[in-house]
């Protein structure tokens, strides 16, 4: 969606992803009600920020994404082509 993405420190499932977002400043960790509450008030008064936050999460996510399709490709090659042709 573009947005910034706020979640919490107990994101265990999810810790490769958060860690992408905080890496790319496009999510925000929060602690607590405070922090939440600073999360959306930021994001509703600060328009630049939630656009340039939000756009650098979902660049970091379309980076991300299609990964299963190359690696069929590149099994694919290696079957229609053979291992020497497709290196």
């Amino acid at each position: 969606f573009g947005r910034p993405v706020a979640f919490g420190p107990h994101a265990w499932n999810f810790r490769e992803e958060s860690g992408l977002l905080l890496d790319c400043g496009g999510g925000v960790l929060v602690r607590s009600e405070t922090e939440l509450h600073q999360f959306f008030r930021r994001t509703l008064l600060d328009p630049a920020w939630a656009d340039a936050a939000g756009n650098r999460a979902l660049e970091a996510v379309r980076k991300r994404t299609g990964g299963v399709e190359r690696s069929v490709a590149i099994v694919r090659d290696l079957l229609t082509n053979g291992i020497n042709e497709a290196a």
